[in-house]
């Protein structure tokens, strides 16, 4: 995919990012977004290789591969009993 308009999510309290919604997706109006518990940013990138780091005022867009490799508990667990029943 290529580079697209985002609207950025993020908590109204604490500024933390949420997620995005596709700027194109659907007939979307200021309106429809809910602006008691967040709030929202607009912003160019492609959401297939870039990511938001950070919240609202300090945040900023970064690849994913400069994302950290995040191992979950669920994995390893899965792996592990992957391994003990091959045995």
């Amino acid at each position: 995919m290529a580079k697209q308009q985002l609207i950025l999510s993020f908590n109204k309290t604490s500024g933390i990012y949420s997620g995005f919604i596709y700027h194109g997706q659907g007939n979307l109006r200021q309106e429809d977004l809910n602006t008691e518990y967040f709030m929202y940013k607009t912003v160019e990138m492609d959401p297939d290789t870039e990511t938001w780091e950070g919240d609202i005022n300090t945040g900023r867009i970064v690849a994913l591969a400069e994302q950290p490799q995040e191992i979950r508990e669920s994995e390893v667990d899965a792996a592990t009993q992957e391994r003990i029943f091959q045995k």
